[in-house]
């Protein structure tokens, strides 16, 4: 390692660090020093200005601020390693280009309070630093790299240690005073983002633990005070004196199982993460007053009733999101409803509805999966008895035939049927229901008809036979779930 710094005419070089074990003469090392035409660090410090007004997450804003660099000064990489206070060292935090998949190790850092302090001083005088070879070798978080120059900048806010700023090239970039002064505002700026970023994330992290607190206390059903509950939820904003209705979504993977992959399980995780974010956002953006908790498998928000539209309505303004989710993260929402809560006592029984909706809605509602309580109808009597018994009869045998006809044919004669014993054999209301014409629905039952061992003109045969299609839906939907869990099992073994 080797440390230089040079002077070419009237402007300064910034002190250079070769990574690798070279020892160029004056002559060559001056030859090497290559002046930037344009250094657009200008408009990095307003693009990170930008930046820190975006809705990001910590890394996220870090990551584009390395690429940001990357590309103004044109070097090979830009490294930011940020400090973390229970062991007071240095982690690798984001980078550009991505050294993820590069096969380069960066090892964790101690910097000690006398060589952070040397740092900083230069940092505040608007220079760059200039560090001994024995420096360069204690800052450097390269375990092998090649012939590469680099300079480290700390980002400190104040007397705080918040971070260090790499950039490394294959020769040195000469900054005049000008771009060295600008190069430290960039690192005092992304300092002063990341300590109000952490006290956000801080904040946000205590105001979820306080709305976990009180929706677990709140749905429990143990009895509890009500004046506390009432203030507690007065501190969040919240009167849940006033009628509130409660959703709950579920979120679950595709049951096509994925190609198998190293690190597929944390691919998944953050994936997860990602889905959850962008419902939370979008909700929070449709419904300022939500109440979310982010839950194992979802989130459980609760409305004030006069924000929430009538279930049709809700149902249009959440489609959009339950495909959108599916089509970008492989990821299905499930989104149950309860009936309004009048006063404390209601929300226990109000969540159990609002489960019970999103479990059950998932296995009859294979497209737009958000039920209302109220929709369940006789599902939600059959499905305990579903979970608990196998069913083999006559009217199960006639479903099948049915089904298989359509899987062969490419028809949707069960969805005919169920239409045709749900209008109880009302020829008119089932052609309205489907919108068909009263012919081709005719057709259809004639063909069913002729499949079907029943006679679907006898009465006392229509509502078992009703009965065992739903329990068919929700016993195709148990299947599809155990496909999938045998699959991922498949996977891990």
């Amino acid at each position: 390692m080797m440390v230089e710094t040079q002077t070419l005419m009237s402007e300064t070089t910034f002190p250079t660090t070769t990574l690798a074990p070279v020892n160029p003469g004056p002559e060559t090392s001056q030859a090497m020093v290559v002046k930037k035409e344009q250094l657009n660090l200008h408009t990095v410090l307003a693009q990170l200005v930008n930046t820190i007004t975006l809705p990001l997450r910590l890394s996220e804003m870090l990551r584009l601020l390395a690429e940001l660099i990357t590309q103004a000064l044109d070097i090979d990489l830009c490294l930011i390693m940020l400090r973390s206070q229970p062991k007071d060292t240095f982690h690798l935090c984001a980078s550009h280009p991505d050294v993820g998949g590069s096969g380069l190790r960066i090892q964790s850092l101690r910097i000690d309070t006398a060589l952070w302090e040397h740092l900083r001083t230069f940092s505040l005088q608007g220079k760059i630093p200039e560090i001994t070879r024995e420096e360069a070798a204690l800052l450097n978080p390269l375990q092998k790299s090649s012939d590469h120059y680099c300079i480290c900048i700390p980002l400190c806010a104040g007397n705080e240690q918040l971070g260090l700023l790499y950039c490394y090239a294959q020769r040195p970039i000469h900054c005049d005073n000008d771009e060295q002064l600008l190069l430290n505002t960039i690192a005092q700026q992304t300092a002063l983002a990341i300590k109000h970023r952490r006290y956000m994330e801080e904040d946000m992290i205590a105001q979820q633990s306080v709305v976990k607190a009180l929706l677990e206390d709140l749905l429990s059903g143990k009895p509890a005070s009500e004046a506390a509950l009432q203030r507690r939820a007065y501190i969040l904003g919240f009167d849940v004196t006033k009628p509130h209705v409660l959703l709950l979504i579920e979120l679950s993977e595709a049951t096509e199982p994925l190609e198998d992959k190293k690190g597929a399980g944390q691919e998944r995780l953050a994936r997860y993460n990602t889905a959850l974010t962008h419902i939370k956002q979008s909700l929070q953006a449709c419904y300022p007053s939500i109440l979310i908790d982010e839950r194992e498998a979802g989130l459980c928000c609760l409305f004030p009733f006069e924000t929430v539209p009538e279930a049709v309505q809700l149902n249009e303004q959440l489609e959009p999101l339950i495909q959108m989710i599916w089509q970008e993260y492989a990821i299905y929402m499930s989104v149950g409803i309860g009936t309004c809560c009048q006063v404390i006592s209601d929300y226990p029984r109000s969540y159990a509805e609002a489960c019970e909706a999103a479990q059950i809605g998932a296995c009859f509602k294979a497209e737009l999966r958000c039920t209302h309580f109220s929709e369940l109808g006789a599902y939600r009597y059959l499905y305990p008895f579903v979970q608990a018994h196998g069913i083999n009869d006559q009217y199960q045998h006639s479903i099948m035939v049915v089904l298989k006809y359509d899987q062969r044919k490419k028809t949707n004669l069960l969805d005919t049927l169920e239409a045709y014993l749900e209008c109880g054999g009302n020829i008119a209301r089932t052609a309205c229901l489907l919108d068909v014409h009263r012919n081709t629905l005719l057709q259809r039952l004639s063909r069913i008809q002729k499949l079907c061992p029943l006679d679907l003109e006898h009465m006392p045969d229509r509502l078992p036979l009703l009965m065992a299609l739903k329990i068919h839906r929700l016993q195709a939907h148990q299947w599809r779930c155990d496909e999938s869990v045998d699959d991922l099992t498949k996977r891990a073994v």
